[in-house]
This record gives structure tokens, sequence and C-alpha cells, in this order.
């Protein structure tokens, strides 16, 4: 059964189903399967590191251990920032209403990648308020996280051009741009003897 976001909104708490939108229900799915030469299905298999050893599926896991071969328990890792200090963990935002508090733009939202999308889904009277706003263009951001972790996603609450209303859930993408006034900084070649031939010139005598 999916399960219901609240959003705080003029006030009220909207519930609203979000269904994920995924390639399978936009384009449909092709299953390939490999078969041996008695038609029986191939199943994929990990080779070890001895080289001779194959792993089949369920036969490995991951584990964590000290510097000194030491196991250790998940439950007693704590998760550290660069300072040492530890991460407070988000919560999940299934646990307490999303406040619908700051707007974003456009670029802002086009300077995110979007790793997931869903369609939204209620009845609540308060959402043709909301449904309006957002088809007039508004876009409102959140901090999103699914299940809660240490780092929480950015959410964003749009309509489409079918007045469809969406959330799209993603990370702020890092782009380094070079203005045409900014030199690219190049390592130093070291340069050809007189009389030998350089990295890109053609010995001839070689042929």
């Amino acid at each position: 059964m999916p399960r219901t976001l609240q959003f705080r909104y003029g006030g009220e708490a909207l519930g609203l189903v979000p269904m994920k939108l995924d390639r399978s229900k936009l384009y449909g799915t092709v299953e390939v399967e490999a078969l041996d030469e008695q038609g029986r299905r191939c199943e994929l298999m990990t080779l070890g590191t001895d080289g001779k050893m194959l792993i089949g599926k369920g036969g490995k896991a991951m584990g964590f251990i000290t510097p000194e071969g030491q196991w250790v328990e998940r439950s007693t890792l704590q998760a550290r920032d660069i300072d040492d200090q530890p991460l407070e963990p988000v919560p999940s935002s299934f646990d307490a209403p999303i406040p619908l508090e700051g707007k974003t733009t456009v670029d802002d939202y086009l300077a995110h990648n979007i790793k997931s999308v869903y369609v939204l889904e209620g009845d609540h009277p308060k959402l043709a308020e909301l449904a309006a706003e957002l088809r007039a263009g508004a876009i409102y951001k959140f901090d999103y996280s699914f299940r809660g972790g240490l780092v929480a996603d950015k959410g964003f609450l749009l309509a489409g051009a079918d007045d469809t209303l969406f959330m799209a859930v993603g990370q702020p993408t890092h782009l380094h741009f070079l203005g045409l006034d900014v030199q690219p900084a190049y390592d130093e070649e070291a340069e050809a003897a007189p009389g030998e031939p350089g990295e890109d010139e053609l010995d001839f005598g070689m042929m």
C-alpha cells in the first residue's frame, strides 16, 4: 500500500500519495534471457579473487572490519564529519508534515541532478488552491528523505503541462565554469632537443 506524504500548506496538512514514475511505466520493459545449449536458464556468477571460485546469487555480502582486521558490527558505527564531529541523522519525510514555505526558480530546479520523479495524487479540498498556484509556475523546494539517513535530498513540487502534480527529488549539480578571459592551466612539457623529433612530429628515419 503506497504511503502518504503530508504537506503543510496554508495552515493545513494535505495528504498526497507519491506514485513513482519509472521508465517501465513510460516505455515498457523487455527481458532478455540467456539459455545454455540444453535450454536451461543461465545465472549470473561472480568470479572470486583467486580466479577459480564461482560465487552465485546470495553468496557474498558486505561487512566492516577495523584496520587490524577485526569484525565491526554495523550498529556500532557512527558517521562523523571532516572535523570528527558526529553527524545528525535526518528523519524520514513520512514522519511529519513537510512545510511548503520556500519557493524556487526554474534555473535552480534545472541545476539539480534529478534521480526520482513521483506523480502526486490526493483529494484534499485545499489541493485545488495549491494545484492552481503550481500551474501558474510556482515551484516549492524542500528537504526530502524517503527513509531517513545522514543526508537529505532536495524535493521539488511542481505541475506539468497537463496539470499533473509532480514531486522531483535530486541533489545539486556542481558545475565549474571557465570564462573566456580565464586561461586553462596545462602541464609544462619538456621541449625536444634541437635536431630531435617532437612528440607530434614524424621521424621518417624510423619508417
